[in-house]
């Protein structure tokens, strides 16, 4: 899904001051960045947003994008879930990945990538290190698949592992803190009517020594990964499912 797009003027009396989100100030001119928003919104019966609250730190660069897209986004039009079958009052949580790019005319250009709705994580707390582990200078990726039922409640349904060796004797160790850290994380799942939905989510965790070398860690499997269709950055959980649907082509939708 493209085409979404939305340009700011660089303000006046900044001179070389960078006001952009820091990633895309290290792009420099003619380059480009992917940022990442989240929104807790709410589908009216029609489909349309009919409240929209930003998640995350209210920092003034990130402020200035959310400001830039909100009224382009709230035109954005969705299959909201249904009660008997019956298009019904929607709260979810709504994802967009977009790129910033500066112009010719030091202008930023702002593009939605693409855009999905489920639940989210929106406490995530950094998990424990295991102790033995660390200090024999293990590292892994544990990716956890779970299922959060309508009180917040979580149930592990599997876990892939990726360790320092085929034989990681530290396996268990970080299987064990992973499923630890992600039961203690709150999630906000989607609610259909006001009745809670229970969500599945693939919740990823890296745990890295300093200056590590591993693929996950050092950042050359790239900044994103995807489950079941869906990408988000490293380290955040994904939805594996959502009780709405983007309606809006973004290819031919402008802000």
């Amino acid at each position: 899904m493209h085409g979404i797009v939305s340009r700011l003027a660089m303000a006046a009396g900044l001179g070389v001051a960078c006001w952009m989100p820091p990633l895309a100030c290290a792009a420099g001119e003619g380059k480009s960045v992917e940022i990442w928003a989240k929104a807790g919104i709410t589908i009216s019966p029609e489909g349309s947003i009919t409240a929209l609250q930003w998640d995350g730190p209210d920092k003034p660069a990130l402020a200035a994008v959310r400001a830039a897209i909100e009224p382009g986004i709230r035109k954005l039009q969705f299959e909201p879930g249904r009660l008997d079958g019956i298009a019904t009052e929607t709260e979810t949580t709504l994802s967009l990945r977009l790129e910033v790019s500066e112009g010719a005319n030091h202008d930023w250009a702002i593009r939605v990538l693409d855009a999905s709705t489920g639940a989210a994580a929106i406490e995530q707390g950094p998990p424990a290190y295991p102790v033995s582990a660390l200090r024999a200078g293990h590292e892994a990726e544990v990716v956890s698949e779970i299922e959060v039922d309508g009180e917040g409640r979580v149930t592990l349904l599997d876990a892939s592992f990726r360790g320092s060796g085929r034989r990681d004797p530290s396996r268990q160790a970080f299987l064990d803190a992973s499923a630890a850290a992600v039961d203690g994380w709150k999630y906000r799942v989607e609610r259909v009517g006001g009745h809670p939905v229970a969500a599945r989510m693939s919740v990823p965790i890296q745990f890295c020594i300093e200056a590590s070398r591993r693929p996950w860690c050092d950042g050359s499997e790239g900044k994103t990964r995807t489950a079941n269709g869906r990408t988000a950055p490293l380290g955040e959980a994904i939805a594996l499912d959502s009780v709405a649907r983007l309606r809006t082509d973004l290819a031919g939708f402008g802000i």
